[in-house]
């Protein structure tokens, strides 16, 4: 993923992608991720923000899967669909996230010192 959004690293440990990512050189980082999560969901981004799920949605086992900096991304682009979304939106979201079987975060071990 990191070698195809602008501003992020090519290195696996660096301290400078959260930074990168927790700034303003991040929006567009926070923006495919929002999409990728929405289009996970079987939604679609009607506005840069707003992530609409039909109510035909296909309703499919999901597993989400976050390393290091992935789980706060995941949590960040969630809870952005969510807080722009309207309340029968919600309520597709919600059902969505229903279908969620299991959630893995995963620690970057390879920083740890030996």
């Amino acid at each position: 993923m990191r070698s195809r959004l602008p501003g992020f690293s090519r290195c696996p440990t660096c301290f400078s992608d959260a930074v990168i990512y927790s700034g303003s050189a991040g929006d567009e980082i926070r923006k495919w991720l929002r999409a990728q999560i929405c289009e996970g969901l079987d939604g679609k981004m009607v506005t840069e923000q707003r992530c609409e799920i039909s109510r035909k949605a296909n309703h499919r086992a999901t597993i989400f899967v976050a390393e290091s900096l992935g789980s706060k991304m995941l949590s960040d682009a969630l809870l952005s669909i969510w807080k722009f979304a309207d309340d029968p939106g919600k309520a597709r979201i919600e059902e969505q996230l229903g279908n969620v079987q299991m959630v893995f975060i995963a620690k970057d071990s390879s920083a740890l010192p030996s």
